[in-house]
């Protein structure tokens, strides 16, 4: 049981396009590697992640993203004020089997064996 973790540089992203951006990740998460964004979406990114996922939907071997942040923020408060998240987790939802979310911290169960 192995599992890859990619930790992604905020510098790395900021010379992709917004496209190229949503499709790292989701090529990423596509074969069950967890991804570690060093800074959050925008707003119209998570959009177009979302957007882009339901197209991807295999429901043998992707059924699509969990995203977490650690910043104790709320959703609502961060699409009404436009703010960009700090840190953002994003894993395919196939492997997580629990998630446990509090204000500073996201504790997750990756289950390899749903393969």
């Amino acid at each position: 049981m192995k599992i890859r973790i990619d930790f992604i540089s905020k510098n790395y992203l900021s010379n992709l396009s917004i496209n190229d951006k949503i499709k790292t990740i989701i090529e990423r998460i596509k074969n069950d590697v967890v991804v570690i964004l060093e800074e959050g979406l925008t707003p119209e990114e998570e959009m177009l992640l979302i957007k882009e996922t339901m197209k991807e939907i295999d429901h043998e071997k992707f059924l699509g993203v969990e995203y977490f942040d650690l910043n104790g923020r709320n959703k609502f408060s961060k699409f009404f004020f436009g703010k960009r998240r700090k840190m953002m987790i994003i894993v395919n939802s196939r492997i997580i089997e629990n998630v446990k979310r509090e204000r500073n911290f996201v504790t997750f169960l990756i289950n390899t064996k749903r393969r």
